[in-house]
């Protein structure tokens, strides 16, 4: 478990270092709730960091810009404002709210202005509700949130701001069904978080073992969690994985343009736009400038990350690969899904070499993230291979030959059922 919690600690490392980046303003306190969230990384537009305070509960020093962004942490499943036994580590759950003093799952999806008129008309809520409020104090919110939080687990989304109307739409009856039970008050929060996790889906909570193993690093560093030490190796690994991120998520888009495999669009904005934000998050971490990751006066700009269009990247190597898998896929749908398959081998072959480079630079947190993106592509090769398949390509990937054909073994699926 000691990747999984060096992401954490490292992560959330800036949240005890104190907020900065403001520019002035009256202190603004927010609050991160799956349930409560401790030591979250929670930032704001500005790139200004929060404090935490207690019981899921951030301060910035100054006004934030929103939108305001939550990521990692964990669960307080108990709500003692403890890590012990039966919390749930979350280090990748994102959660981002564009006004108001709450960042849930309902926040997250509000941004989007028909599904903030579906919670209106639908639910009952009020702006004020839909921003301000958390499960831990309106059933209500509680219940959409458990039912989100419930759809995203079961189909492996860690950034609940990318679900769309038409998820929200299937998912009606069941929200309505639980805000019914709900209502009746006969469980309170800490009761109904622990049913949701433990019993309908049935995730690994922590040990006393683990959760005092965490304690212990947190401690050991006086509340200010350190960081790795990157070489100049590793922290051109970063940048270069920021590049092979951003390829991904935009060939895939580029493709479902062309060819609307539901696979496409949904490895895209339901992973990919995740995983080139995790790799961003570490470029913020850690100051790299993705086009000069020693310079001196060389700094991490988002600005610059954002000023590059879709298709286009700095590293003139990921650029040669996302040209030439374009041109393969804008052939056929059927080279378009072998695109994909391409893409995934690629990744891996490519996080398996990171992950030994920061093993042995002891960067517990890379390694972390790391092995989580790896995990994900083996999930996106099958289901890769599962469209060629229903294609008719009865290889699936294999039809690329050796180098892309993969077994189980090698690439263990740990989709559920086998979705996207």
């Amino acid at each position: 478990m000691k990747p999984l919690f060096y992401s954490i600690v490292a992560g959330a490392a800036a949240l005890w270092l104190g907020g900065c980046g403001g520019t002035g303003g009256s202190a603004t306190d927010v609050t991160a709730e799956r349930g409560p969230m401790l030591y979250a990384l929670v930032t704001d537009a500005s790139g200004q960091q929060a404090t935490m305070l207690s019981g899921g509960r951030y301060r910035f020093a100054n006004d934030p810009v929103y939108p305001v962004t939550s990521r990692g942490g964990v669960i307080d499943i108990n709500r003692n404002g403890l890590i012990d036994a039966g919390d749930l580590a979350a280090p990748e759950l994102t959660l981002q709210t564009p006004q108001g003093r709450a960042l849930t799952l309902v926040t997250s999806l509000a941004h989007k202005a028909q599904i903030a008129t579906m919670l209106q008309n639908d639910f009952n809520l009020s702006t004020t509700r839909i921003f301000n409020a958390t499960p831990s104090g309106d059933s209500a919110i509680a219940a959409i949130s458990d039912e989100l939080y419930k759809y995203c687990v079961e189909h492996n989304v860690s950034d609940p701001s990318t679900l769309t109307l038409k998820v929200m739409q299937s998912l009606q009856a069941q929200i309505a069904a639980r805000i019914g039970a709900y209502a009746s008050g006969e469980f309170n929060a800490t009761k109904r978080e622990r049913y949701l996790v433990k019993n309908e889906l049935g995730l690994r909570t922590m040990t006393q073992a683990e959760a005092d193993a965490m304690n212990r690093q947190l401690s050991e560093r006086d509340g200010t969690p350190q960081l790795s030490e990157l070489n100049s190796t590793l922290r051109g690994t970063l940048a270069f994985m920021w590049n092979e991120e951003k390829m991904a998520k935009e060939l895939y888009l580029a493709l479902h343009a062309l060819w609307p495999h539901k696979e496409f669009y949904n490895i895209a904005m339901m992973s990919e736009s995740q995983h080139q934000a995790a790799i961003e998050s570490l470029l913020l971490t850690y100051d790299i400038n993705v086009t000069d990751i020693d310079g001196d006066e060389a700094h991490y700009s988002a600005e610059e990350l954002q000023a590059y269009a879709a298709g286009i990247f700095p590293d003139t190597g990921i650029q040669s690969l996302y040209d030439e898998l374009y041109a393969k896929g804008a052939q056929t749908d059927q080279d378009a899904l072998e695109a994909g398959c391409m893409v995934e081998v690629t990744d891996v072959n490519d996080l398996t070499a990171n992950i030994a480079l920061a093993a042995a630079a002891e960067a517990d947190d890379l390694v972390a993230t790391f092995t989580s993106l790896r995990k994900a592509s083996y999930n996106h090769y099958w289901a890769f291979d599962g469209a060629l398949k229903i294609l008719g390509v009865t290889e699936g990937c294999c039809v690329l030959g050796g180098t892309f054909c993969k077994t189980p073994e090698e690439y263990p699926d740990t989709r559920g059922g086998g979705g996207a």
